[in-house]
């Protein structure tokens, strides 16, 4: 099971920004009888995005992502933060 959600939103008239929230859910079985390998994991993540135009053709941007995933197998469970910056241009 999952479900996100997404706002984009205009502020102050040129800078554009994006969060985004979802939430995801997994279990997996073992594929062998006997195997006793069963595990259920839960993953948020949260993405936020700035950016605005440049140069009429061009865009620049900083985006910030967290991840919180959690699993009744401990050594599957894990927290990240990443981080990242973006220029394009249009020819």
């Amino acid at each position: 099971q999952s479900w996100s959600l997404s706002l984009q939103q205009r502020l102050l008239r040129y800078l554009n920004l994006g969060v985004t929230y979802s939430w995801r859910t997994v279990d997996f079985e073992a594929t062998q009888t006997g195997l006793a390998v069963s595990r259920s994991d839960d993953s948020n993540t949260l993405n936020v995005s700035l950016s605005t135009r440049v140069f009429e053709r061009g865009s620049i941007g900083i985006n910030y992502q967290t991840r919180k995933y959690d699993s009744n197998s401990a050594a599957f469970a894990y927290d990240s933060d990443q981080y990242g910056a973006e220029f394009s241009y249009r020819f």
